[in-house]
């Protein structure tokens, strides 16, 4: 005689991550959900399925993906305008697939479009909804975070690092976009196709997210489709009330928070964090860009660090660290003042 079915819905969201996804997320399960992504012809439309194989990538941007070589050179004309300037590094794709065939982190993705476009209170299944993903890698250990962005530099030759969110943008108006940006209209066409597949596969979301995904590396962006599923309005409404829970990043210590897009995020970044054993497939060897760009962050040098700072700002795992960079550049402007130094272009070390 076999059990009744478990009705998840008197569960709450916690216990349903803690008890029965978390268990389930080995490396096997992980590459094998990756396997399953679906991409589209950026031409076409056709998927993987629908020509028997895996689709074939640009050789040299790795971010846009045939099914033909014909509808690559369809494509040749408008895609070399930019193709191998300022790539996304071949790695992030990977990455950024890794984490979207992980259910405990792709939920809170989820989250983020429930959030940011409303969908608590209404579905939005005949709008495509596009947003900018901003990812980076960083250490994932906190003290070479801090030995870098402090300006000591950390004394390891290879820095272990792992994959961080650190931005979530969505555009409020894609229907005026679509008019002037042919990338858009491109993913009009994936959106359609991809809830088109869903619906075959007997899913039904309540809406279709677009995610554009960047790195601080490249002007450039690729593209990723996340099916928004009813359940996850119903998960809104029990942690807009009771916060979301996730590790503080001391072992064994947990925070909760309140239910926002930031602390979406938050959460994700803090699961990859404690995922030591990297049983999340989510890590990478820093180079010397990423560290770089943390190393910017701490001197305020680029254009590039109010990113940087503002996640730091808002984490909770940066807390101390965050304190003592504020100390450092008020004793450093304290200094400046009573030297008698004027401004002449060199305001840069100051918080924004």
């Amino acid at each position: 005689m076999s059990a009744a079915p478990i009705d998840l819905s008197t569960f709450h969201p916690d216990e349903i991550i803690y008890h029965c996804i978390s268990p389930a997320l080995d490396p096997e399960t992980i590459r094998n959900r990756r396997k399953g992504h679906v991409s589209f012809c950026w031409v076409c439309l056709k998927t993987d399925t629908d020509v028997g194989r895996t689709l074939r990538r640009c050789g040299k941007c790795h971010l846009l993906s045939y099914c033909s070589k014909e509808c690559q050179k369809k494509h040749w004309p408008e895609h070399k305008q930019e193709c191998g300037k300022d790539d996304v590094p071949k790695f992030i794709p990977k990455l950024v697939k890794t984490l979207l065939a992980n259910p405990l982190l792709c939920l809170q993705l989820q989250s983020c479009f429930v959030l940011a476009f409303d969908l608590i209170h209404r579905a939005r299944r005949d709008e495509m909804l596009l947003a900018q993903l901003d990812v980076a890698v960083e250490p994932s250990n906190l003290t070479d975070f801090a030995d870098i962005f402090l300006g000591q530099g950390s004394p390891k030759k290879e820095v272990p690092g792992m994959l961080q969110l650190n931005k979530f943008v969505p555009a409020k108006d894609v229907g005026s976009l679509s008019d002037l940006d042919p990338h858009v209209r491109h993913m009009h066409g994936f959106w359609r196709s991809e809830f088109a597949l869903a619906e075959s596969e007997g899913v039904y979301p309540c809406a279709v997210g677009m995610l554009a995904v960047s790195h601080p590396e490249s002007e450039l962006s690729f593209t990723v489709p996340l099916r928004i599923l009813p359940s996850r309005r119903d998960f809104a409404h029990i942690w807009i009330s009771g916060g979301l829970l996730f590790p503080s990043g001391v072992p064994g210590e947990t925070i909760r928070v309140p239910y926002t897009v930031e602390n979406c995020l938050q959460y994700i970044n803090a699961h990859i964090r404690a995922d030591t054993a990297n049983q999340m497939l989510l890590r990478a060897v820093m180079r010397p860009f990423d560290i770089q760009l943390i190393r910017n962050a701490g001197m305020n040098f680029s254009p590039l660090a109010a990113t940087v700072l503002a996640k730091m700002e808002r984490e909770h795992v940066y807390k101390a660290l965050w304190e003592t960079y504020l100390e450092r550049l008020k004793a450093a402007a304290d200094r400046f003042r009573a030297s008698g130094y004027k401004n002449g272009g060199g305001d840069w070390f100051l918080p924004p």
